[in-house]
C-alpha cells in the first residue's frame, strides 16, 4: 500500500468528531491543517488535501464512534474524544475548525 493511501486512511479515521445526533457537521483537520475533512449531515465526508477535494465517502456516527466508508464493507473507525476531536488509526488527531 502506497504512502499516500495509508495517510488517506489515517486521515479519514481522524474527522469524526461527534456533538450528539446521528451525524456530523462541519469541518476537521490535522493539526497543521494539510489534510481537511468535511462531513456532511446527509452521511457525507469530503476529504481536501492543500485545498483540493479528492475523495467522498459515506459514514455512519454511532455513539462516541465514526466509521467512514472507504471500500464497501470495509470501514475506518474513529473514536470521537472528550474534547470533540476525532482519533483515528495510528493516533492520526482532528480536530474542528471553522
Amino acid at each position: 500500500m502506497s504512502k499516500t493511501k495509508i495517510l488517506f486512511v489515517i486521515l479519514v479515521s481522524v474527522m469524526l468528531s461527534a456533538c450528539g445526533g446521528n451525524k456530523l457537521n462541519g469541518n476537521y483537520a490535522t493539526l497543521e491543517g494539510a489534510y481537511k475533512f468535511h462531513f456532511n449531515k446527509d452521511g457525507r465526508v469530503a476529504q481536501s488535501m492543500m485545498g483540493n477535494i479528492f475523495a467522498e465517502y459515506d459514514y455512519e456516527k454511532n455513539d462516541n464512534e465514526v466509521r467512514i466508508y472507504m471500500i464497501e464493507g470495509t470501514a475506518q473507525v474513529f473514536i470521537i474524544q472528550d474534547d470533540g476531536s476525532l482519533v483515528g488509526p495510528a493516533g492520526l488527531r482532528l480536530t474542528k475548525v471553522d
